[in-house]
């Protein structure tokens, strides 16, 4: 005998008619329960799970149609399929089978192979049906864990676009930083390379001319010298100044300013510079007056000295 898989609940008021169906179906594998009425039917649902109900519509009392609404009406038992088994078979019966929540029809006298068939149809669609509710919540979730991905997957897109954007900021505000101090080096650069200019122009290119006027070797030494030691203060671009431009001296006042910051008297002054040394001292003295320090106790060579190119 095969093994019994499924079990189905017979429901009739007289048993005895359906001994040989019974007989029948146990011997092709199911194990059979029977309920003598639909309130039997009712008591015996709240303590098994049949798969199948074979459900007779003429009974005393509660009939089979009420049987079955009441079975349909329950959660825990909705999902069984129930057969009618009845000598009713007008068309209105088996509509009525029908609206009640009945899956199939069988009318009396049944053949024995036809209630197989049915019974074995209606288990395999259950079957069926429950897999593919199985299938259904595991589809479910899956669709879950996926939507819970895609939402974690958005959230960290948004967090890196955001990311990305502060970064895009920053990067912004350091390129105009960067664009401020260009601007503010440029501006440094121009200021520095018209003090250089400004210095060659007056310590630089004066020595030049009388180089190429004195013929004494003393003199041409004395200019060389000098020219050697202005050249140097540029290159290191940190050498003392002679002159601030709001000083406003001329030409000559600038390499008589030379002169006393490299310490020379006013006769070496005046030698160098081929003028009187009278000429030298009146350059000296509208040097003091053009810096502010006409009338004050401080020498002029020292002074001068304590000055540098960006002061």
């Amino acid at each position: 005998m095969p093994a019994k898989e499924n079990t189905i609940l017979v429901v009739d008021d007289q048993p005895s008619n359906l001994k040989v169906l019974l007989l029948f179906l146990e011997e092709h594998g199911f194990q059979i329960r029977v309920a003598g009425n639909g309130e039997g039917a009712i008591q015996v649902l709240r303590h098994a799970s049949p798969d199948l109900i074979l459900l007779d519509v003429m009974m005393p009392g509660m009939n089979g149609y009420e049987t079955c609404r009441q079975i349909k009406a329950n959660r825990a038992t909705a999902d069984i399929p129930i057969i009618f088994i009845t000598a009713l078979g007008s068309i209105e019966d088996k509509v009525l089978g029908f609206e009640a929540g009945g899956v199939d029809y069988i009318t009396k006298p049944f053949q024995q192979i036809e209630v197989l068939s049915r019974v074995k149809t209606h288990l395999t669609l259950r079957k069926q049906q429950k897999m593919l509710n199985q299938a259904l919540a595991d589809l479910q979730v899956q669709t879950t864990a996926l939507e819970e991905r895609v939402e974690e997957r958005t959230q960290a897109l948004v967090a890196g676009n955001e990311q990305l954007e502060r970064k895009k900021r920053e990067i912004e505000k350091k390129n105009i930083a960067l664009k401020v101090l260009l601007d503010h080096y440029k501006v440094n650069q121009d200021s520095f390379e018209a003090q250089v200019a400004s210095r060659i122009t007056k310590l630089v290119y004066p020595y030049l001319e009388l180089l190429g006027q004195d013929g004494s070797v003393e003199a041409r030494r004395e200019y060389l010298a000098l020219i050697r030691g202005h050249l140097e203060s540029l290159v290191s671009s940190f050498s003392k100044t002679l002159s601030r431009p709001g000083w406003n001296l001329t030409r000559k006042e600038n390499l008589v300013a030379d002169l006393i910051k490299q310490g020379k008297s006013t006769s070496e002054i005046g030698s160098l510079l081929k003028i009187s040394p009278r000429t030298a001292e009146t350059h000296r003295n509208n040097i003091r007056k053009k810096i502010g320090l006409a009338n004050k106790k401080i020498r002029l060579g020292t002074y001068l000295r304590s000055l540098s190119i960006d002061g």
